[in-house]
């Protein structure tokens, strides 16, 4: 127990003031605190917490006598989904590997909390394209349809149809050659009546 000093003043009949210091014995109450870091929920007194803040236990009486400072670091899978082109290659910084198909791949380690935690790589990697080739050839002043399209000029032209992921699906390439314009020739002979020109 400890003392608690407190001063009266009394004001008597003949205007005098008189200070009198009362001291009287206080219950001292200690609080007990605990500090926690934990990897998930935490039980304390048969209760279980999952988020971080403070709590308290109070006596009979509605004073405090225990409180918990708490704080709860997440353990969840941390799950990573990507999905790369056909050729390309995939960086997992959990394990820093280069990934270039389609994988599934789970490691246990320690979060930056020092809570061990599953980390989970869902690759897909997009088939490989497919390819097309076409060659033509038109006459000069023709054209030629490819694809809904026309083309009446020399030169190699591609076209590309890309699927959900925003990868090349379909490769087509067309090499087109326009054969140049043949030059006029124009005779001019003369033969005689009933004769054969050759």
């Amino acid at each position: 127990a400890s003392t608690h000093t407190m001063t009266l003043l009394i004001e008597t009949a003949c205007d005098e003031t008189m200070v009198f210091d009362y001291v009287f014995p206080v219950a001292y109450l200690e609080v007990e605190e605990v500090v926690v870091e934990s990897c998930g929920p935490y039980t304390w007194n048969g209760i279980t917490f999952t988020e971080s803040g403070e709590y308290y236990i109070k006596n009979d009486e509605g004073c405090i006598v225990e409180i918990l400072h708490l704080t709860v670091y997440p353990i969840e899978d941390e799950i990573t989904s990507a999905t790369i082109c056909y050729g390309e290659t995939f960086l997992w910084e959990v394990d820093g590997k280069e990934y270039s198909e389609t994988t599934y791949v789970e490691v246990v380690k320690e979060n930056e909390y020092g809570c061990e935690i599953t980390y989970i790589l869902n690759l897909i990697v997009s088939s490989e394209p497919v390819e097309i080739f076409e060659t033509a050839t038109v006459c000069y002043g023709e054209y030629y349809v490819w694809i809904d399209r026309y083309y009446d000029e020399t030169g190699v032209y591609q076209h590309i149809i890309s699927n959900e992921y925003g990868c090349d699906s379909v490769i087509a390439t067309l090499h087109l050659t326009v054969l140049p314009k043949v030059p006029e020739t124009i005779i001019r002979d003369t033969i005689c009546y009933n004769d054969v020109y050759t």
